[in-house]
């Protein structure tokens, strides 16, 4: 409501005007302006604080505004601004030499990399700043560097470490060898049989040590077994992608070396045209379980003799244990199955 006193004159006597409306929308308006002014002081506030370089450039690479830890990370002023571009005052070497244009002119390629600069490591990411008010004014881009030096000496002293421990193990495993093959050399058969499983677990723990201990592929798992077929052999890996924790993957690695044995002394791998198929599914969201499929064909028939009792064991009692489930093997007249199902550890 507005209220505006009129005073007299000769044709009309002193007065109120009064003009009331509706201030509804005005209001709301009003309010969202509020509402971003104060979004917009906090975002500033975040910005100035932030430890990473956060720096706003035209598309010469000009400096428009940046914080403090971009003007200490890039040795400048902020005032003024200096007039070379980013990548003269970020100077990479090398394919990388302008880092900017390239990654204005291909951001889904050059839109994040890690470089090297004076002996540190930065991490860069470069991203075009939309502006739907002035859809045709000249574009600009926001620059975030990240000093991420203590981050990669410490990958470089992990997988130095990782190395020399891998070094050693392996050295065990080499005693190990030499010690199985001295000692039972009157019983060959029992000897081999020893050493191909010694060697299957040395494999696996090469796998986990490439992946620090943490979780690998399934599918590295069954490279050994294509590696065994020969000629029109076939042995085929069809599942979802999945990555197994280092017990579960040291457990199945352990049965499918198994599998492996069997199938070529006495199943698929033994025939010319010997197929082995290995399927695996994933259900649920939460708690993920997984179905395993084994199954041998075009091999001559099996019976349940052809498997070792220590490898029935493995397969059965050591997979249900790690996976908590159930594993069954079955002799079908023309192959060998074997089937789990469990629950994947997280």
């Amino acid at each position: 409501m507005n209220i505006v006193q009129r005073s007299a004159t000769p044709e009309m006597p002193a007065r109120f005007d009064i003009v009331l409306f509706d201030a509804t929308e005005r209001t709301s308006i009003e309010r969202r302006l509020r509402e971003k002014q104060k979004q917009a002081e906090e975002l500033a506030v975040i910005v100035r604080n932030a430890k990473s370089g956060i720096l706003r450039c035209d598309e010469h690479g000009k400096i428009r505004r940046c914080n403090e830890a971009a003007a200490k990370l890039l040795g400048i002023d902020t005032d003024p601004l200096p007039d070379e571009p980013i990548d003269r005052l970020l100077a990479l070497q090398g394919e990388n030499e302008d880092w900017f244009r390239k990654a204005i002119k291909e951001p889904d390629n050059g839109g994040s990399f890690e470089e090297n600069y004076n002996s540190r490591h930065y991490s860069i990411s470069i991203g075009e700043i939309a502006n739907p008010e002035e859809p045709y004014a000249a574009k600009e881009y926001s620059v975030i560097l990240r000093d991420v030096s203590e981050r990669v000496l410490a990958d470089q002293r992990m997988q130095l470490l990782v190395g020399e421990l891998n070094h050693r193990v392996r050295n065990v495993f080499s005693v190990v060898t030499g010690l199985i093959r001295q000692s039972l050399r009157a019983k060959p058969k029992f000897r081999d049989e020893l050493l191909d499983r010694l060697q299957s677990m040395a494999e696996s723990h090469d796998i986990l040590t490439r992946n620090y201990w943490k979780d690998a592929s399934i599918r590295e798992i069954f490279t050994r077994v294509q590696a065994q077929a020969s000629g029109h052999q076939k042995v085929v890996a069809d599942g979802p992608d999945l990555r197994l924790e280092p017990n579960q993957f040291k457990a199945l690695s352990m049965a499918v070396h198994e599998l492996t044995t069997n199938a070529r002394k006495y199943g698929a791998l033994l025939a010319d045209r010997g197929v082995i198929d290995i399927s695996w599914t994933v259900e649920g969201t939460g708690e993920k379980t997984i179905d395993f499929l084994w199954r041998e064909s075009g091999g001559p028939a099996v019976e349940a003799r052809d498997v070792s009792g220590f490898g029935t064991t493995m397969m059965e009692r050591v997979v249900s244990t790690e996976f908590d489930g159930s594993a069954d093997i079955r002799f079908r007249p023309d192959g060998l199955e074997f089937a789990f199902r469990g629950v994947i550890k997280s």
